[in-house]
């Protein structure tokens, strides 16, 4: 018995206890890279935050002695993967039900949907969640594609290092940066815009709000600054909030530029 799910779009303050793979949870997880490395898709990473939404999911499976996508009174995948403090902005699950890992690992490959899902290149990273229950073993494959976990101010320093990398490279000196509670407040809100900020601070060249999931890349709102010398300071806030409407992955970031 199989089901594939799809979904497309956290860092939580979640403590993860560390659980070592059961030797099912790691033949599948051999099995779905050598499947990739077959194909010459990148392998994937294990994730033990994504496996223990994983674990928690087949133990429903087992106690309802089924498997679904999603049981009575239970979160959607989005949320259990958010809660277990994943960031990322795609994924999909396959459950399964079967005898032995072997068998259940064939059985995926030779269904289309749940086969596009272990050799996507969409995904970079996997939890499995193995859960035995009278001969049976409850299966739950959660795969994203994952972005690293920040902190808003590890988030903050490290999209300004890469927007100073960013002016090194074009020959321009360094911007000065300082904190400004108002730009972390226009971060945060649900209905900020630049405008409405730029009225706010007296003297500023440009106001920039967007989000990222990625602080090493620079943000295309920031290319013409990393090319403009005029622009000397930058007042810079950064929010986290994760949610349905706004995906799992992203930072808001509100930026003021003055020359």
């Amino acid at each position: 018995m199989y089901a594939s799910l799809a979904c497309a779009i956290a860092l939580c303050a979640v403590a993860i206890a560390q659980t070592p793979q059961t030797p099912a949870e790691r033949n599948l997880f051999d099995e779905i890279n050598r499947e990739r490395e077959r194909t010459g898709v990148a392998k994937l990473e294990w994730n033990p935050r994504l496996a223990e939404a994983a674990r928690a999911h087949a133990k429903r499976s087992a106690d309802h002695s089924t498997i679904s996508h999603q049981f009575p009174g239970e979160p959607a995948l989005e949320a259990r993967i958010a809660t277990a403090g994943v960031r990322f902005d795609t994924c999909a699950e396959n459950v399964a039900l079967g005898r032995d890992a072997e068998a259940i690992h064939a059985g995926l490959m030779k269904s289309a949907g749940h086969r596009a899902n272990i050799l996507s290149p969409d995904f970079n990273a996997v939890g499995i969640g193995v859960v035995e229950r009278n001969g049976e073993l409850y299966v739950a494959e959660d795969f994203v594609r994952a972005f690293a976990s920040y902190s808003e101010t590890g988030f903050r320093e490290t999209l300004i290092a890469t927007l100073q990398r960013a002016r090194q490279a074009a020959g321009i000196s360094p911007i000065d940066v300082s904190a400004d509670a108002r730009l972390r407040d226009a971060a945060c809100a649900e209905s900020s815009n630049a405008e409405g900020l730029a009225a706010l601070l007296p003297g500023v060249a440009t106001v920039a709000i967007f989000t990222a999931a990625d602080p090493t890349v620079l943000p295309h709102a920031w290319e013409a600054a990393a090319r403009d010398q005029a622009v000397q300071h930058m007042t810079l806030g950064v929010c986290f909030r994760p949610g349905e409407q706004h995906g799992y992955a992203n930072f808001f970031i509100a930026a003021a530029f003055y020359r």
